[in-house]
């Protein structure tokens, strides 16, 4: 809620995209410019990543991780190229990102993973990554054949 005012006090448009369940928990954002109402949280999820150009993982709970992962996950199997970045606000991520250079040692990811996301103290620093963004293609499959 306070990104989406702060988006509407600055003049900007907001796109809400609810499932139904919530809605009925009267958790819109009433001042959208366009809400879009859903069936499921799948569906929420689906309607985000096909609108959006950009993924910013903001501190937040379960369900901002459960998305940003999602996305990580589609970026590793080269299903998008759009910019993802973590705004570690204050060190939020810092165990998270521990956790991911812990899979990479273990094993579980390839050191090339870490080009999928990016990470930023700030709110300029995302905007800045993010308008400098260029997509690069993967130098190696996420996937080992042999």
């Amino acid at each position: 809620g306070a990104v989406a005012r702060g988006v509407k006090a600055g003049g900007g448009r907001v796109v809400g995209v609810i499932p139904d369940f919530m809605k009925a928990l009267e958790l819109e954002f009433r001042e959208a410019d366009e809400l879009i109402t859903v069936s499921t949280m799948r569906e929420r999820k689906q309607a985000m990543e096909e609108m959006s150009d950009a993924f910013v993982a903001l501190p937040g709970g379960w369900g901002t991780l459960e998305e940003v992962m999602e996305i990580l996950v589609l970026r590793q199997l080269q299903r998008h190229e759009k910019p993802t970045v973590f705004l570690n606000h204050a060190g939020f991520y810092d165990h998270l990102l521990a956790f991911f250079e812990h899979m990479i040692a273990e094993r579980f990811g390839r050191p090339t993973t870490r080009s999928c996301f990016a990470v930023r103290d700030t709110v300029p620093g995302v905007l800045e990554y993010l308008e400098g963004y260029k997509p690069t293609p993967p130098d190696q499959p996420w996937f080992v054949t042999r």
